[in-house]
């Protein structure tokens, strides 16, 4: 028996003629309908209105299954469309639940323990190792589909990821007092909670707007390195640097994560394919991290 094929293999992508952003495949178009045969021999194959397809092997004229008038055109293509929608949806946040317990539990261990603070904070070269795995394996499972879309290797891939980020959001984590911390945690998941909430049930199509979220992105990141060069030149360190920057970055990946909710969830202009359940998780993953690294650092502003 042949290979299973894979999801693109037995749909239709609608999101190829409209045009996808960067990064994300096009959205799933309908899935083929159920194939019905009549036991004899001959030729003679027809679709019908339903996709579903009736072999007449006497006559080679068109035949069709008995319909249910109380059945409307698309109904099994738009079912199966959206049962597929619905297990990539958990499987997107099965794994990205299991992402942030795992970073959780980084944070708790550095913040809650005196020796493994001190190690930390005096051994610099594990945070400069972490930050060069986080690096390859992001770039791997963003730029290799191949890898990204293999079982297991996407999840290893994905797991020295996890391990990695939060190996440096746990040493960031430690350099602040434990109540700020535990503050920023719990604002954190309040804010996703909200902004996920929203972006589901909200009328507004964040997918069409990626575009100036990545314009954003990279002008805080040119404004980033300008606060960098700031802090090394006499006379013009100034904390309020670190503040505002740390509140902006909040602030877009506040967006980043409406978006990318969206692009999961489905139903908008553009959404991800749900073969891509692992760069799903791992965009969510990386938002919500980001926007506690932005709440963490706006908090150790306004405390000093």
């Amino acid at each position: 028996m042949g290979a299973r094929p894979n999801y693109h293999e037995t749909s239709y992508d609608t999101g190829k003629e409209n045009g996808s952003p960067p990064g994300y495949p096009g959205a799933p178009g309908p899935a083929r309908g159920n194939v019905y045969y009549v036991p004899q021999q001959g030729a003679g194959v027809y679709p019908n209105a339903h996709g579903e397809v009736y072999v007449d092997s006497q006559q080679g004229n068109q035949a069709q299954p008995p319909v249910d008038p109380e059945r409307p055109n698309n109904f099994g293509s738009s079912f199966d469309n959206a049962v597929i929608r619905r297990r990539f949806v958990r499987n997107v946040y099965s794994i990205l639940m299991l992402q942030l317990l795992v970073t959780l539990g980084f944070i708790c261990l550095f913040i809650f323990s005196p020796e493994v603070k001190r190690f930390v904070q005096h051994n610099s070269w594990f945070y400069y190792l972490s930050y060069a795995a986080f690096l390859v394996t992001y770039i791997t499972l963003v730029c290799c589909p191949g890898v990204r879309r293999h079982h297991p290797t996407n999840i290893i891939v994905l797991a020295i990821f996890t391990l990695a980020m939060s190996y440096m959001t746990a040493t960031i984590s430690s350099f602040h007092d434990t109540k700020i911390v535990l503050m920023a945690i719990g604002i954190c998941a309040a804010v996703c909670l909200v902004v996920s909430f929203s972006a589901a049930f909200c009328k507004f199509d964040m997918t069409k707007w990626g575009w100036i979220l990545s314009l954003v992105l990279l002008v805080l990141l040119l404004f980033g390195f300008i606060t960098l060069m700031f802090a090394y030149i006499p006379g013009l360190r100034s904390p309020w640097y670190h503040g505002i920057y740390s509140g902006l970055i909040a602030l877009v990946f506040m967006g980043f994560l409406a978006y990318d909710t969206q692009l999961i969830l489905g139903g908008r202009k553009y959404q991800t394919s749900p073969e891509e359940h692992i760069s799903g998780a791992l965009q969510l993953y990386l938002d919500v991290v980001y926007i506690f690294l932005g709440i963490l650092g706006l908090s150790g502003f306004s405390s000093n």
